[in-house]
């Protein structure tokens, strides 16, 4: 590009044309390539991008399927909240990307069906644990025995069973000063048999 045609015969204006004459180098074709160098740069960006991204996961019909959670229930905390819910089935593939998915019949709560489209990436296969803890159910049917107490490692190398401390707090709503006074333990300390 010819700059010199366009500077004033001062030459006090060539800083005011850069941004011009930058936009007009990128946008011409070069005779080498054929491209524009700002074409070259997207398509180099475009195979970087392509290298890294993973492969759509194929499910098939009637697999059973997580759900990634987005919609956050007023009052409760975001982190407390599952990453997944589910397990839904699948229903039908929409596109290559989307699959229209349905809740468990067994895990229905209403007569009705639940039924909504979820994008690839939202799914998560779903991992029926091993020692049939799940029922396809509602509720867990197994019960879970109470964690052991914990140990104390003597010099010795024996150890000596800890004395287990429950403590039961209670919310006291009534005014008094300081910086954690609404927690008051009831039973400080106390041994429980």
């Amino acid at each position: 590009m010819a700059m010199k045609s366009f500077i004033d015969k001062d030459q006090s204006n060539w800083n005011e044309l850069l941004p011009e004459a930058v936009v007009a180098l990128s946008t011409a074709k070069q005779s080498s390539t054929g491209l524009t160098p700002l074409k070259e740069r997207q398509e180099e960006l475009k195979q970087k991008v392509d290298k890294k991204r993973k492969k759509a996961r194929r499910y098939e019909l009637g697999e059973l399927v997580l759900v990634a959670r987005d919609v956050r229930k007023k009052g409760k905390a975001k982190k407390f909240l599952p990453l997944y819910i589910g397990p839904y089935q699948i229903v039908n593939q929409i596109t290559p990307v989307t699959y229209l998915i349905e809740d468990v019949p067994a895990r229905r709560k209403k007569k009705t069906r639940r039924r909504f489209p979820a994008h690839v990436s939202q799914l998560k296969p779903f991992q029926v644990p091993h020692d049939n803890e799940w029922d396809a159910g509602p509720q867990r049917t197994k019960a879970r025995d109470p964690p052991s107490p914990p140990r104390k490692r003597m010099r010795s190398g024996r150890q000596e069973k800890l004395p287990v401390v429950y403590y039961d707090f209670e919310i006291d709503s009534s005014p008094r000063s300081g910086k954690n006074a609404d927690f008051l333990p009831e039973n400080h300390g106390q041994e429980r048999p």
